[in-house]
């Protein structure tokens, strides 16, 4: 038998904040799409952050969250099933589920085969949410707290290093078309943010990930923001793509 692990708390603190981020994006999708019987398949899931905001207005859901991680996953309850596995290779039948959600997490995998098992469990009519997906190189800050390289070109560069697209929101219109999807809506649900010194606690929580893909240049990022802050306003503005599609 597998042991669980905990999780560590910066981790899990950072997926709170994912979702408290995209929360406005959720809602409207779930509207558009009258999100309310039937079975919502959250795909890398985590915690279950989001699916558990849906659950709360739409107590008839039945929700399915996997993940790859077993030490991640929520127990069961609070009306979740959580499924360890891997969205290239669903462990489900065909047509089987209402609903499938993306959450910052199609940019992790092989987003064809991810696309191509979400078609396949999906019943006909069924909806594909993406929440959201980001796009790395429309990246806005100002100033830039990164050393002798910009921070945006060394964060696209990590998150490639360790297996993920920092392009993929721009992406998804034309992957969701090769997939068999038929695109209901695509927009940009991300606002810019700017900071000041008393928000510094709050950035720091995504810092400490950034730092995860450039452990070097990372806490360097961190101190110079940190100096800046004392002075002037920092922006940062990422641009992060939604789409509803239907099978």
């Amino acid at each position: 038998m597998t042991n669980r692990l905990d999780p560590p708390e910066p981790w899990l603190d950072f997926l709170r904040w994912q979702s408290e981020q995209t929360r406005a994006t959720c809602r409207y999708l779930a509207r558009r799409c009258a999100l309310r019987r039937g079975i919502l398949l959250d795909l890398a899931c985590g915690r279950g952050h989001v699916s558990e905001k849906l659950l709360q207005t739409r107590p008839e859901l039945r929700l399915v969250g996997l993940d790859h991680d077993l030490n991640i996953l929520p127990a069961p309850g609070n009306g979740l099933l959580p499924v360890c596995g891997g969205a290239e290779a669903l462990p489900f039948a065909d047509a089987t589920v209402d609903f499938v959600l993306f959450h910052f997490s199609l940019m992790w995998v092989d987003p064809r085969s991810a696309l191509a098992e979400a078609r396949r469990v999906l019943k006909p009519g069924g909806k594909l949410l993406l929440c959201a997906e980001p796009d790395y190189a429309g990246m806005i800050v100002e100033p830039d707290p990164g050393d002798s390289k910009p921070m945006i070109m060394r964060l696209a560069r990590g998150i490639e290093r360790v297996g993920g697209d920092p392009y993929l929101g721009r992406k998804l219109p034309r992957l969701l078309d090769e997939a068999g999807f038929r695109l209901e809506d695509y927009g940009l649900g991300s606002r810019p943010s700017l900071y000041r010194r008393e928000d510094w606690p709050s950035l720091e929580r995504v810092f400490r990930f950034r730092s995860y893909f450039h452990p070097r240049s990372g806490p360097r990022w961190r101190a110079n923001l940190k100096r800046l802050l004392r002075k002037q306003t920092y922006l940062e503005y990422l641009p992060v793509f939604y789409a509803l599609a239907e099978r």
